[in-house]
């Protein structure tokens, strides 16, 4: 870009650069969007933080792209947007282990009810407030109890009815690792070609019950 014109992604709005293409995550409607050959007109503001789902400001090549984005309501050139939580490189993965206690399990199952229960009666925007509302602890010797909490969650989960909803998964995991003293992050991850969106959970760069193959295929848009 010869000049940049800058603006600041506006409340609710998150981007991501996977390759050629700009995908846009608008949580107020809950829907993705995808800008072709958006990079070659629009770059984040930070290459950093665009890399770690952290991007809260983006350079445009020119002022009529610019308006279009914000008549879109995706943009605010004036108010700066509030810094955004970073997602890990996923390098490691905690997976379920040997089985639960019965309390451990009937602690999970407690869990599972009331996230469900909120889950069903929430929208995207208002789990993802839910979640960031969730006060974080320090991480420092969390693996083992982490994976204790899997192990029940784990357990449990082929009796809920979310078993291929990773949204409502991550969420109830979330809140499960949260109830059980643990600090953790909701990623939100996309790709194209085809377009596919995930979601999972990490405490630092190990990834809870999925593996880092798996989410390594996508960019992080968002994390919670």
């Amino acid at each position: 870009m010869t000049q940049s014109h800058f603006a600041w992604l506006a409340p609710d709005i998150h981007f991501a650069w996977v390759g050629a293409d700009v995908v846009v995550l608008d949580v107020r409607q809950d829907r993705y969007l995808c800008l072709v050959d958006g990079a070659e007109a629009i770059q984040p503001g930070s290459a950093a933080a665009a890399a770690s789902a952290a991007t809260v400001s983006i350079a445009v090549r020119d002022p009529e792209t610019l308006d279009v984005l914000r008549q879109a309501g995706l943009v605010d050139p004036t108010t700066p947007t509030l810094p955004r939580t970073l997602a890990c490189p996923a390098r490691a993965a905690l997976m379920p282990g040997d089985g639960p206690s019965a309390s451990a399990l009937l602690r999970a199952v407690a869990n599972a009810v009331a996230s469900t229960a909120a889950f069903k009666r929430s929208d995207l925007k208002t789990l993802i407030a839910h979640a960031s509302a969730w006060r974080r602890r320090p991480l420092q010797g969390a693996v083992q109890p982490a994976a204790r909490a899997l192990d029940a969650f784990s357990a449990m989960l082929p009796w809920m009815p979310c078993e291929e909803d990773c949204l409502q998964r991550a969420y109830m995991l979330r809140h499960h690792l949260h109830a059980n003293g643990l600090s953790a992050t909701w990623i939100f991850g996309v790709r194209t070609w085809p377009f596919l969106a995930h979601c999972w959970v990490q405490i630092d760069d190990v990834v809870v019950g999925d593996s880092v193959e798996r989410v390594s295929g996508f960019t992080p848009i968002l994390a919670v």
